[in-house]
């Protein structure tokens, strides 16, 4: 199975990062238009407040980079994408202020290297102990929605410290693919969160109601501006 899926992933390697490189601009119009359109005070207060303060005090603290937290937090979500494509774990090490590795059976694959770079490992998580937790209106307790403010605030602030020239899983996975894939897929992921605090797992579902007319148009005015130059 683990051979099938790194095959798999190898052959859609670049067909999702042209992807995510041809789809970034409507994804960035559909994710302001679902941002505008959907935001209220329950979700400024408790959900991007809880965001915007946990950035500011990553960027106030010195060493949160470089902190044991942060590294475990990379290197689970390397762990959890092996885990999720057949591999087998077999060792993390962590070093503060070093950084740290993350081993395991196998050849790999290009969605371990770039995971920590897009998916929201601990927001994901606190996701999953929502499903205990009963919901309002289609809405979660204000305590549930700061505390999964702060993750998103977190997963925020590590990912961007992480994006530099000198990463080597970008050199792993390639400087294209990895500057075709990581914008788009990343307003795809944030679509996502926002959704989620909106309505909770039921709300996930209304990301797609703005992908799909955003794309959609996109290459409908891509055509039409093609068979003008054309014509």
């Amino acid at each position: 199975m683990q051979g099938f899926i790194n095959s798999f992933l190898k052959i859609i390697k670049y067909p999702v990062a042209l992807s995510c490189a041809f789809f970034t601009f409507p994804l960035l119009q559909a994710l302001i238009r679902l941002i505008s359109e959907t935001f209220n005070m329950h979700l400024g207060v408790y959900f991007l407040l809880p965001i915007i303060g946990t950035v500011a005090l990553w960027n106030l603290i010195p060493g949160l980079a470089g902190a044991s937290f942060t590294i475990f937090a990379h290197e689970s979500t390397h762990m959890l994408a092996a885990v999720l494509t057949g591999h087998k774990p077999v060792g993390m090490k962590i070093e503060q202020d070093k950084g740290g590795s993350f081993s395991y059976l196998g050849k790999g694959n290009w969605l371990i290297t770039m995971a920590p770079y897009f998916l929201p490992t601990f927001p994901f998580i606190w996701m999953l102990v929502g499903l205990f937790f009963g919901t309002q209106n289609g809405q979660f307790e204000p305590w549930y929605i700061i505390t999964y403010g702060f993750w998103v605030g977190f997963h925020i602030s590590a990912n961007f410290t992480q994006i530099h020239s000198e990463q080597t899983d970008f050199k792993k996975a390639g400087w294209l693919f990895t500057t075709l894939f990581i914008p788009g897929a990343n307003l795809f992921v944030i679509g996502y969160l926002w959704c989620f605090a909106l309505k909770g797992w039921a709300g996930l579902s209304l990301w797609h109601q703005y992908i799909s007319p955003a794309c959609r148009e996109f290459f409908k005015q891509l055509l039409t501006q093609i068979q003008q130059m054309i014509g």
